[in-house]
């Protein structure tokens, strides 16, 4: 199908779900032709914004001759039973992170997809983000020597984690009314806490930019909350060839906002990331001007009285853009994406590590980590 657009389907439509139908809808790769939420208000809703045709059970979606491919953005423990069928039913896949919340179903995911030959993406924005990008490319031409150590932290402000924008179900105005749900305090539906949902982010950047090396042991310690899940966690991880990392993810470390930051140290350099905090523009104001540059996944808006940073274009700086256009020109010109379910599972191998770290307080060795939470 080269050289044509491509046939888009959104299959979870709470907060980033809606926002990726606005993506699907506006890139100049895709033609949205439906979307589909367990909540039929909310997809009938979307769907009217942008002219699509809506469904409530995505096996609808996936019977429709009309989607070449599907971006599934549902809760995490829906993501491999829908992946899995999407595949079989000849689809095109992205899905959001985490990929799933065992090894077992990233296994089986993969698996599918080799049989099928449909192309899959495993949604990472950081991989994307010219910031994040330009690191990887400065390192990949050894102009930070041979590099040692990595930080990494992506963490939410919202200041407890069953309140994290992220996690929110849907979020529709009906009768005028906000209707919000989260999931994200449910251990079964969440898999996990604050690591699985955003430190994710910072694991999958790190064995990206670091060209992929094989993670040797891992150590971690997780703050609970009272959903039974960790509200913080703190990632040490070992690769086999020396480097280590270190990851953060937390519920209050950025009150009042997002934090994305990332250090690299290197024998002969060291970068230093933010893309929340170095937008180009710093502005101070008695007055407050509302939700100019406000974060797209912020329901409650951040404070812009006194000195604030706002968002030039979060859509393409946090890489969400391209992201999405390289998934579907992967997809058109039948190439092979650049971040892949592979390095999904090997994100949620280390993410399922350092929750055994956590709970026995030892280093857990990759060889010998178990499959499941």
């Amino acid at each position: 199908m080269a050289g044509k657009v491509v046939k888009t389907a959104v299959v979870g439509l709470g907060t980033v779900g809606s926002i990726h139908a606005q993506w699907c809808a506006t890139v100049p790769e895709s033609r949205l032709v439906a979307v589909c939420d367990a909540d039929e208000r909310r997809a009938q809703e979307v769907a009217r914004t942008y002219g699509v045709d809506f469904h409530s059970d995505y096996e609808a979606v996936l019977d429709r001759s009309d989607v070449d491919a599907v971006i599934i953005a549902t809760p995490n423990h829906l993501h491999a039973d829908i992946a899995i069928a999407a595949v079989r039913a000849g689809k095109h896949i992205a899905v959001e992170k985490p990929l799933c919340t065992t090894l077992e179903d990233a296994e089986t995911m993969i698996a599918a997809v080799r049989e099928s030959g449909v192309k899959a993406q495993y949604f990472e924005n950081l991989c994307f983000s010219p910031a994040y990008h330009t690191a990887k490319e400065i390192v990949d031409r050894g102009g930070l020597g041979n590099i040692v150590f990595v930080r990494c932290c992506e963490n939410s402000g919202t200041g407890g984690f069953g309140d994290t924008v992220l996690g929110l179900e849907s979020v529709a105005r009906v009768s005028g009314e906000a209707a919000v749900m989260s999931w994200l305090r449910d251990p079964v539906r969440a898999g996990g806490g604050m690591l699985l949902t955003t430190g994710c982010h910072s694991i999958t950047y790190i064995y990206h930019l670091l060209g992929r090396p094989k993670p040797e042991r891992v150590y971690a310690e997780l703050v609970p909350d009272g959903a039974r899940l960790e509200a913080a966690a703190y990632v040490t991880i070992r690769f086999s060839d020396g480097r280590v990392a270190w990851v953060d993810s937390s519920a209050t470390h950025a009150l009042g906002g997002f934090d994305d930051r990332a250090e690299i140290y290197g024998t002969r350099g060291t970068v230093f990331l933010d893309l929340y905090r170095s937008t180009g523009i710093k502005v101070f104001s008695q007055e407050g001007y509302g939700d100019i540059g406000q974060s797209a996944f912020a329901l409650i808006p951040s404070e812009t009285t006194n000195w604030s940073h706002p968002i030039v274009d979060e859509r393409w700086s946090l890489g969400y853009e391209a992201e999405l256009r390289h998934f579907l020109c992967c997809v058109r010109d039948d190439s092979d994406p650049s971040v892949t379910l592979d390095d999904g599972k090997l994100t949620l191998k280390i993410v399922l590590a350092a929750y055994e770290a956590g709970r026995t307080h030892k280093s857990v060795e990759m060889s010998e980590a178990s499959t499941g939470r």
